[in-house]
């Protein structure tokens, strides 16, 4: 191999390597926008605000939190 197909193989990586960090990126922030709405729209709205009873929602957010961690590069 040449020298310039190296090059050009590196390349290719690192260009997929931020378009993973985009989509993971991209993946946090549409999941606080969804959570800074559900917070401040829907749970005062339905009176889980705080209160004991919303522990399923911060549950929920968790675990939404640890699948983009591990499994978000596959999207």
């Amino acid at each position: 191999m040449s020298n310039i197909e190296i090059i050009q193989m590196t390349w290719n990586l690192k260009a997929h390597n931020k378009r993973i960090l985009l989509k993971w990126g991209l993946g946090f922030i549409v999941l606080f926008l969804f959570d800074v709405f559900m917070e401040t729209l829907v749970l005062p709205l339905i009176d889980l605000d705080k209160s004991p009873k919303n522990d399923l929602h911060f549950q929920g957010w968790g675990f939404c939190v640890v699948l983009l961690l591990l499994f978000g590069y596959r999207f």
